[in-house]
């Protein structure tokens, strides 16, 4: 993508090229511009509800598209067009990639090369397997200390190894409770001998490879019914949810598939539990808001489950008889969701414990 900078601001980045009438796309402000002058030619270009349109709203981050049709037939369609719209404003697609599950079909490549392997938002896709991988790199540095624990970062934007990051997100904040230097490399035992537990267990992520399609070709008909359940748990060091898809068919065939997981860590102010589950509630029902919005097929049911009878009672109740933090955060899930989908989970069997 090739944006022009206006005149007067040319000069305001000779120290970083030569002067161009070329935005450089290391500024700050290079991805909004390119996100608005992709869109607002797009929409200058088509017509509301338009599939090229509904794309570039959903499913571009910045200049690049992720998206997921039916069949290779509607692909290849939404392909033509975007190409031909784009090109009349100089926006060249390229480096099209499609995931492989049958010998016969043909893998759109990288020009650049034969790698079948993407990046999507900081994930690897492997498109012959259709399966995303993490990326990660081993800390190299003599000792630890408070600075490069707490800049250290882990993408995972969908949740699957929420598990494995909450322990860090922990441990920073056992740290950041502590009197210490910035880089000081003398850090308490019981933060370090963790801290480097974790980092030794970043190489087993690559053994890490969920599936990219949540639904299977055999079970993916044009009549699958589709629940939404999400569970939620808490502790003393953190709370949040994780949410599963459940699909069934006419001919009784069903599959259950992980769509994502937030955790938080719970605060330094002590709470007790119940509150901490209704917290965790809470991101469920946000959870739930986001999925529903951003879905591009139809769910039949949402149900929430939770292990605490407590918060489950405070839901059936009028939110005005409580405290306020109580009654804030009941009033706020009433709201989002439907109090008759929340249902009890012995905690044996709640798969958010792992989160917590």
């Amino acid at each position: 993508m090739l944006l022009v900078a206006q005149p007067e601001d040319r000069g305001t980045t000779k120290h970083l090229h030569m002067p161009s009438p070329s935005v450089w796309h290391h500024l700050t402000c290079s991805p909004c511009c390119a996100t608005f002058v992709l869109q607002k030619h797009v929409f200058d270009h088509s017509q509301p509800g338009e599939d090229v349109r509904i794309s570039k709203e959903r499913s571009f981050y910045v200049d690049n598209l992720l998206q997921s049709l039916p069949s290779i037939e509607e692909a290849r369609q939404l392909v033509d067009k975007l190409t031909s719209l784009l090109d009349t404003g100089g926006f060249e697609l390229r480096q099209w990639a499609r995931e492989a599950r049958s010998e016969n079909s043909e893998v759109w490549l990288n020009e650049s090369g034969t790698d079948p392997q993407e990046l999507a938002l900081g994930l690897c896709w492997l498109c012959n397997s259709d399966t995303l991988r993490y990326k990660y790199r081993m800390l190299d540095r003599p000792k630890p200390t408070m600075r490069n624990m707490y800049l250290a970062r882990l993408y995972d934007p969908l949740g699957f190894i929420v598990p494995f990051t909450t322990q860090a997100k922990i441990l920073v904040q056992q740290l950041w409770g502590k009197q210490r230097d910035w880089d000081d490399p003398l850090l308490p035992d019981d933060v370090l001998k963790p801290w480097l537990t974790w980092e030794e267990e970043l190489q087993h992520l690559s053994q890490i490879s969920p599936p990219r399609c949540y639904v299977g070709p055999e079970i993916d008909t044009s009549n699958l019914q589709r629940d939404l359940h999400i569970f939620v748990d808490a502790s003393e060091r953190a709370y949040g949810s994780v949410a599963y898809m459940r699909a069934d068919n006419s001919l009784g065939r069903v599959e259950v598939s992980f769509l994502t997981a937030r955790s938080r860590v719970s605060p330094k102010k002590q709470q007790s539990v119940p509150r901490l589950e209704l917290c965790a509630a809470l991101t469920a029902a946000k959870l739930a808001t986001l999925l529903q919005r951003e879905r591009t097929t139809n769910i039949r049911n949402v149900v929430f489950w939770t292990d605490s009878t407590t918060v489950l009672t405070w839901l059936q109740s009028d939110s005005c008889r409580y405290k306020v933090f109580v009654g804030r955060r009941v009033a706020e899930i009433q709201e989002l969701t439907d109090v008759r989908a929340w249902r009890y989970v012995d905690s044996v069997n709640n798969p958010a414990d792992n989160l917590t």
